[in-house]
């Protein structure tokens, strides 16, 4: 007699899902001014304030951002569709 569908009966207790850190306004702001770099606070308060990830990031170039209408174009998404953040 065989046990091994036993186990795959067993439930698993779901595991917590934990909430995301969140920074304040200040600490936002000691990050940026952290940086004496002009191209790494322009590169950081990019990132933040469109909410990107790090593959979005790596993957952003200049030709991306539309600055007269303020959006950034995202082509290697994690849906894999291209598509637009606003930038605020």
């Amino acid at each position: 007699m065989s046990n091994s569908g036993l186990v795959y009966k067993i439930h698993r207790p779901k595991q917590s899902k934990s909430l995301p850190n969140v920074w304040n306004k200040e600490e936002v702001k000691a990050l940026l001014e952290t940086h004496s770099n002009n191209k790494h606070k322009i590169m950081l308060s990019l990132i933040y304030s469109c909410g990107l990830r790090r593959g979005e990031s790596l993957a952003l170039k200049p030709v991306h951002i539309d600055s007269k209408r303020n959006i950034v174009l995202l082509e290697n998404a994690k849906t894999a569709l291209p598509h637009y953040r606003q930038k605020f």
